[in-house]
């Protein structure tokens, strides 16, 4: 198992959380795709939703900010903002270094050939 430490801000206050238990549904995932999943599901995912971000405040913190519905629910909503993701202790949310090369490669018109001399082509 792992553990998942996310930071969310909702006005102008930044809440810590975890999840000590997650596990990845696939069991042979490797540690790429379990990083892929947790950034998806927080992100884009069921987490990236004010209702279950509400839920996971509440868990933690006595001062949470969320008001639930006479039903016992949070509102659905995106104005808590995903501000620190970590898997393990791995950060989520940096940048990641390949990716910006590749942006930048490509912005002065080049694409990277990824031979072992480190050529490019044109």
């Amino acid at each position: 198992m792992s553990e998942v430490v996310a930071t969310l801000e909702y006005q102008g206050k930044q809440y810590t959380v975890h999840k000590h238990d997650w596990t990845h549904p696939d069991e042979d995932a490797d540690e790429q795709e379990q990083e892929r999943l947790v950034w998806w599901m927080w992100t884009e995912g069921n987490y990236g939703c004010d209702c279950n971000r509400f839920a996971f405040i509440s868990y933690e913190h006595d001062d949470w900010p969320g008001e639930s519905d006479e039903s016992g629910k949070f509102p659905c909503g995106e104005t808590i903002t995903l501000v620190g993701l970590t898997l393990d202790g791995k950060d989520l949310l940096a940048p990641d270094p390949e990716m910006q090369m590749r942006e930048r490669l490509a912005a002065i018109g080049l694409k990277p050939a990824w031979t072992l001399l480190g050529d490019f082509e044109r």
